[in-house]
């Protein structure tokens, strides 16, 4: 992620987690919820992830992701 790009996404109340590792990543009418392998949630409004594809099976998505 450009520094540039972090910043401005910071500055509008963002949080960017780099190196975190998702379980589970549930998406409710208003809200995504993630959870780590330690069970520590973290709910947003949005959620942006830049994972390799080999990662999707890793995850847990609720609702599940379509094939």
């Amino acid at each position: 992620m450009s520094i540039y790009l972090g910043e401005q996404i910071k500055n509008k109340g963002a949080v960017i987690k780099l190196n975190y590792y998702a379980k589970q990543i549930i998406q409710e009418q208003d809200k995504c919820i993630v959870v780590d392998k330690r069970g520590e949630k973290i709910e947003g409004d949005l959620l942006v992830m830049a994972m390799p594809p080999c990662s999707v099976n890793k995850i847990d998505f609720t609702p599940r992701l379509s094939t």
